[in-house]
């Protein structure tokens, strides 16, 4: 029953329930999903943001009701107030079913993926958003915890990347650092072998002479160009020296 709900939803919305690319094919490959708790999580947050909006549109709304009804007249009012109410039940659970579903869908499609070339993150439920990151563009590794994910047991590992610039560097140098570009693993269990696993794979790539490590190459050899450049400067130089002590011999 709850396999044959799941597909005819992915089905209505045309979403292939797991590209091929999210199957392990190496041993140094790691694919993994959210634990359950970050279902609970999802809908405790959806739960109280629909919570704060519902009552201040009620705030705004019920007044103007209230004022409508009063200018009715009496065998009118009972039969308004019955139907409004019919209305906004049915919205509320249309509402609150298609969230339902929205929540659910994306623990069901979410995934994470791991390898030594990089990280892929596949979520969302109605727009469907991968993205992936190199392991040579990785700047910081890091695991975050809100009090309720606490209570659940989860994290989320926040990946943080600056486009493969020196974004580490340019601090130490007192430079501006670049914005960075981050990706969740949202709501897992065992975040902090996790993490060790990304930091590993990071060490690996450093240690190949690849990695985000300080530059100390020497300045790049000078063609022929730049060489019959740098004689033309060098000739100008000359003749406008000679130029200033002409002028200097003529006063």
């Amino acid at each position: 029953m709850y396999e044959d709900i799941k597909n005819f939803c992915l089905r209505l919305l045309k979403i292939s329930p797991e590209p091929s690319d999210y199957h392990v094919e190496a041993a140094n490959e790691q694919v993994f999903r959210p634990a359950p708790a970050f279902f609970a999580y999802h809908l405790f947050v959806w739960f109280y943001q629909s919570l704060g909006g519902v009552l201040s549109l009620a705030i705004l709304i019920v007044p103007m009701l209230i004022g409508v009804l009063n200018s009715l007249e009496v065998r009118w009012q009972m039969p308004i107030v019955m139907l409004l109410l019919l209305l906004a039940a049915l919205a509320a659970l249309i509402y609150a079913g298609s969230a339902f579903i929205h929540v659910w869908l994306d623990y069901e499609l979410r995934r994470y993926r791991i390898s030594r070339s990089g990280i892929k993150v596949r979520e969302g439920a109605i727009s469907i958003l991968e993205t992936t990151m190199s392991i040579a563009n990785i700047q910081n590794v890091s695991i975050e915890q809100g009090p309720i994910q606490r209570v659940l047991g989860i994290s989320d590992i926040l990946i943080q990347s600056a486009g493969g610039g020196g974004g580490v560097a340019q601090a130490a140098k007192g430079l501006p650092s670049p914005d960075y570009h981050t990706v969740r693993f949202a709501g897992v269990k065992d975040a902090e072998t996790i993490a060790n696993v990304l930091r590993e794979y990071l060490k690996i790539y450093q240690d190949s002479g690849l990695g985000h490590t300080e530059d100390k190459s020497s300045p790049p050899a000078m063609t022929d160009k730049d060489l019959n450049m740098i004689d033309i400067l060098k000739g100008m130089r000359d003749e406008a020296v000679l130029m200033r002590k002409t002028l200097e011999n003529a006063q």
